[in-house]
């Protein structure tokens, strides 16, 4: 069983991660006391929501495996 979510869901899921991303980097960081994050933590923050991303799809196969004809 495939499903997709809803398109603004998508949208709006997708523009909380950009300004999140972007907002250390606007003159408000220094107000919020953000400060502009290494390179390496791009990096390390991009393999870990893959990583998170592929382990859901294998546990929700399995789920649907297991669980969906009951």
């Amino acid at each position: 069983m495939k499903s997709r979510p809803n398109l603004w869901l998508s949208i709006c899921s997708l523009a909380v991660v950009v300004i999140a991303v972007l907002l250390p980097f606007t003159p408000l960081n220094g107000f919020l006391g953000f400060v502009i994050p290494p390179p390496l933590f791009f990096l390390v923050l991009a393999a870990m929501v893959i990583l998170y991303l592929l382990i859901v799809e294998q546990v929700k196969k399995w789920f649907y495996r297991h669980y969906a004809s009951r």
